[in-house]
């Protein structure tokens, strides 16, 4: 399995091409985890992960890896990313890597991280969930058996 995930605290990630230079590791001086999990290494891993600031969980890997991920999570106890205080924006691109298909999906506060940016087509990134959730968040399991599908076997724009 080949999921790498990132938690960006400074907006380092916003545009696409900067996302998949750190998820990737090319972009030196980012801790770049590889399981959902792995985020809370050294410290009790919460029921949530809750993005209260300027904040964003990034994810790259295939759609079923990042499924199997997400669903590896629920088991060890985590449940949801929460969005206190703001809307839920779940983006994502799909880009080639060799002879696989990758998915990068961002999943951050829209006010506090994007700038309120209803689409950021202008970087190339597109709604994986459209609906407009203030205040809340989404389940691990509802991103992973609901959402995440929706990315499966498109073809990759970046």
């Amino acid at each position: 399995m080949s999921v790498d995930v990132y938690y960006d605290s400074n907006g380092a990630a916003q545009d696409p091409g900067a996302a998949i230079g750190i998820l990737s590791e090319a972009a030196q001086g980012n801790l770049v985890r590889h399981s959902f999990i792995h985020m809370w290494t050294g410290v009790a891993m919460p029921g949530s992960a809750s993005l209260n600031g300027a904040d964003a969980i990034l994810m790259q890997g295939t759609t079923s890896e990042l499924q199997q991920d997400l669903r590896w999570a629920v088991q060890y106890g985590m449940a949801a990313i929460d969005i206190p205080n703001d809307y839920l924006a779940i983006w994502y691109v799909r880009r080639q890597a060799g002879t696989f298909t990758k998915t990068v999906v961002s999943v951050a506060p829209m006010q506090r991280y994007w700038g309120n940016q209803g689409n950021p087509y202008n970087r190339n990134w597109r709604n994986l969930y459209p609906n407009q959730v203030y205040n809340g968040g989404i389940s691990l399991s509802t991103l992973a058996d609901n959402i995440l599908p929706a990315a499966q076997g498109q073809a990759a724009w970046y």
